[in-house]
């Protein structure tokens, strides 16, 4: 009973350690997020790309909010690969697809083949919808973007 006790107590401790880095990390991101709405393609490219820095819930919302005020195709560009880190990150990975195949079947072509490349990284979660780019997309250089992360797989 005590030793449970014990874990019980460590694990409220380290809660309560993690959480000020937490909440720090989502007001950073919000900060980023803020700045990015206020000057939408005026926002510094680096600044695009560490909005998925901390590839959590909070920047996969910063991430797809953004891509609702970027025009420009070097700034969704960097929005877009701003969600490579979420490759990694299995419970958010299928969102952050969800984002770029969204963005790659909406935006006229030449915007839309940065969506399809920044997909790359997630190829082992992406291979349907890869697929599906492959094949159906209206723009030829699009659908060569989306096999190409497929080609190793085909070896």
């Amino acid at each position: 009973m005590k030793f449970r006790s014990t874990l019980h107590l460590l694990g409220l401790v380290l809660a309560l350690v993690t959480l000020p880095a937490a909440t720090a990390a989502a007001q950073d991101t919000r900060d980023k997020l803020r700045q990015v709405l206020e000057l939408e393609d005026q926002a510094p490219l680096g600044l695009i790309r560490s909005l998925g820095n901390t590839a959590d819930a909070e920047a996969l919302a910063a991430v797809e909010k953004a891509v609702t005020v970027l025009r420009k195709g070097d700034r969704l560009a960097a929005a877009y690969q701003s969600l490579a880190p979420f490759a990694k990150v299995g419970k958010l990975s299928g969102a952050a697809v969800e984002i770029l195949v969204g963005e790659a079947s909406s935006r006229p072509p030449g915007i839309a083949r940065h969506a399809v490349k920044a997909l790359a990284p997630f190829a082992a979660v992406a291979e349907k919808e890869l697929l599906a780019l492959a094949r159906g997309h209206q723009d030829q250089i699009a659908r060569a973007q989306a096999l190409r992360p497929l080609l190793p797989a085909l070896q």
